[in-house]
């Protein structure tokens, strides 16, 4: 994500030596000739390379779900005159969801599950994998399936490995603890402890933060996605 293959084996020799010139810190201060530029001094070819590879560089120092990286980041995408590839703009949208999620007003979805009088659904996925914290804190598969994340219950109903239907809710006020793992978002309730796993953990940890506060759960705005690799 956010690096171009080339066939030019010394572009990665040579890219140390440019960055002294250009790097991710003043690119954003050169304006459009000088650009030119060094595109013709590097080439065509490694200087696009080069592009992609200093606004990598800048989204790791300066990631965020906030505004304000939203706003730079499409400003230097243009500026740098970069196409993304999908999974770059799925990577910038889940950021834009998460940040919404944060302090706007939250979506209300439509769901065929039966809802309490004034519940609310905020977050829904098909396709969401459920594990189980064991006693030995081993991890347990649970179940996979539908995820509902109200303004009232976390509400889960899927299958297990033999397709027998597993059904489980608990009140969002029984939480006692969320945090970020490296493999998903980790839930406690009680005794018990869930490992939720889906394609964006952090709009999940988002929302329950809005919901339950920074008491119980850890959120980190400068925390990159699990499946933000290069």
């Amino acid at each position: 994500m956010f690096s171009r293959l080339t066939k030019d084996i010394t572009f990665y020799l040579k890219r140390e030596e440019w960055k002294f010139t250009l790097n991710e810190d003043n690119f954003k201060y050169k304006p459009r000739f000088v650009l030119d530029r060094y595109q013709k001094k590097m080439g065509t070819e490694n200087f696009r390379n080069f592009k992609y590879w200093i606004f990598k560089r800048w989204i790791l120092k300066n990631f965020a779900y906030t505004q304000d990286f939203i706003h730079r980041f499409y400003k230097y995408q243009r500026k740098l005159n970069l196409v993304l590839t999908g999974r770059e703009q799925e990577f910038i949208y889940n950021v834009e969801e998460v940040n919404f999620t944060l302090w706007r007003p939250l979506k209300v979805l439509p769901v065929a599950f039966d809802l309490q009088p004034k519940e609310k659904c905020h977050f829904k996925n098909n396709a969401v994998n459920i594990h189980l914290f064991t006693a030995h804190k081993d991890i347990k598969f649970f179940c996979k399936g539908v995820l509902l994340i109200t303004n009232k219950r976390f509400i889960i109903d899927g299958l297990d490995k033999n397709n027998n239907k597993k059904v489980v809710q608990f009140n969002l006020t029984d939480i006692s603890n969320v945090e970020f793992i490296d493999i998903g978002v980790k839930i406690t309730v009680g005794k018990q402890t869930y490992l939720v796993r889906e394609n964006n953990h952090m709009l999940i940890l988002a929302l329950l933060y809005r919901c339950l506060g920074h008491k119980k759960v850890t959120f980190d705005l400068k925390k990159l996605p699990i499946n933000f690799k290069f």
